[in-house]
């Protein structure tokens, strides 16, 4: 009778143990927060692996999937990266063996591959992955992110499916994608992002190679925006990605796996059974202070460069200046004299995309030192969209700050022609602006020239 009953819990014991995605909030530097996915019968075997001399009866390492949103999830609230893509096909059913990592990019901002792949390395670092089998997808803004991601680590990249995007990235750049088995989708009739913008990135990589030896290019006539995000719910495209390796011999691409339009053009051929809820999925995310900071999008160290669209996108975030706090110093009276003149002292600046302490000092003629004294922070503290930082403007540095001149990047801006154009140096505006020669100029943004 004992035998039976274990025999019994054995049998139903797969169809009771659910899947784990992980709420990861304020976990790496310099990235993002995301969501992780991790399979109900995943097990760290590296240890064991290496005792054994990677013995085929030890199970591999699980390959990595990079789910990378649209514009409609960006923000703060983690919960938005679940209503559709990877992570909500796995919630309804569908089996993805592998890890996936769903992280959240804030509004108004661009997918930056270097801490998108900041937040990919410390998952390799803390999980049992295949990291030659490393998957990029993603739709609209997540397929641009897709086609920088793939283009910038095209020797990490597998495999990539980017769906009604484009690429911030030049030509040079993106002829790199040519060394990635990349499988490109868009419809003709999308009217949120034009079919010309994935056109453009298959010239570019012609331009490398006329062959375009690894791209599947699918265009659809009469097909819109919305389609594609049904893409992510079938099974095939998964097959797909998890032909390839970048271990493989000269990489080919796989054009075996077929995936006709029938197959996604509606939602009841594209969730097929998959029934919401059906994947026996355990979501854990406690209100913890260690998962519950969010809204970082920005960080104090080099900025990454990205190309930039002109789509201008407003924070709705609250700009409310933090309430003031006075430092306490060994001599209480320079402390009374300073809180005394802080008024006439000091002035606060509204944080934007794009801000850094390094740039927010050159703007003010101070120091990052200065500013972090001042707030409380270090130079490693990531800023918050609308977030008022402390700015000390008195003497020359007010008048400093007060005589700059500004000039508004338009269409065909570069610093050659805006230092020709102020009677400066390319060497001045960078230092002016806490920029590189090779930094990218962001069209509608402002470049201190005086």
């Amino acid at each position: 009778m004992k035998r039976l009953l274990i025999l019994i819990i054995l049998a139903i014991l797969p169809s009771i143990v659910s899947a784990q995605v992980y709420a990861m909030r304020d976990s790496v530097k310099n990235g993002y927060d995301f969501w992780l996915y991790v399979p109900s019968d995943y097990a760290d075997n590296r240890v064991k692996r290496q005792e054994v001399g990677d013995s085929i009866e030890v199970a591999k390492p699980l390959p990595v999937i990079l789910f990378l949103h649209g514009r409609s999830l960006s923000g703060t609230n983690l919960n938005k990266v679940r209503e559709y893509g990877v992570i909500d096909a796995i919630w309804r059913g569908r089996k993805i063996d592998a890890m996936v990592i769903a992280p959240q990019v804030n509004h108004g901002d661009w997918w930056r591959p270097e801490s998108v792949m900041n937040v990919v390395d410390w998952v390799i670092q803390r999980y049992d992955v295949d990291t030659t089998r490393l998957y990029v997808m993603g739709m609209s803004l997540g397929g641009y992110g897709t086609l920088d991601f793939a283009a910038t680590y095209p020797d990490r990249v597998a495999a990539a499916v980017a769906m009604c995007g484009g690429s911030t990235r030049k030509n040079t750049m993106l002829q790199q994608l040519n060394k990635v088995p990349l499988m490109i989708m868009h419809g003709t009739a999308d009217a949120a992002v034009a079919v010309s913008e994935s056109r453009k990135v298959r010239d570019a990589m012609s331009q490398g190679d006329a062959s375009l030896p690894r791209l599947r290019y699918d265009e659809q006539v009469g097909a819109n925006h919305s389609v594609y995000a049904r893409v992510f719910y079938i099974e095939e495209i998964y097959e797909w990605l998890m032909k390839h390796s970048t271990a493989d011999e000269n990489r080919p691409v796989d054009r075996s796996v077929q995936i006709p339009y029938s197959r996604y053009s509606t939602s009841k051929s594209a969730y097929a059974g998959l029934p919401r809820g059906g994947g026996k999925v355990q979501f854990i995310d406690p209100p913890t202070k260690s998962n519950t900071k969010g809204n970082y999008i920005e960080t104090t160290t080099a900025a990454v460069s990205t190309e930039t669209k002109t789509e201008v996108a407003t924070n709705s975030e609250p700009a409310a200046a933090p309430a003031e706090t006075k430092t306490t110093t060994t001599n209480s009276s320079k402390s009374t004299t300073a809180a005394a003149t802080t008024a006439a002292s000091y002035q606060y600046h509204t944080i934007v995309s794009g801000d850094t302490l390094g740039h927010i000092a050159v703007k003010y003629g101070t120091t990052v030192k200065r500013l972090c004294e001042l707030n409380g922070i270090t130079e490693t503290t990531i800023l918050k969209l609308g977030k008022k930082l402390k700015v000390e403007t008195k003497g020359a540095k007010a008048e400093a700050a007060s005589s700059a001149q500004y000039h508004t990047i338009v269409s065909g801006d570069t610093l050659g022609a805006l230092a020709r154009k102020y009677s400066t140096s390319v060497k001045r505006l960078c230092e002016l602006n806490g920029i590189t020669e090779t930094t990218i100029l962001k069209l509608g943004k402002k470049l201190r020239v005086k």
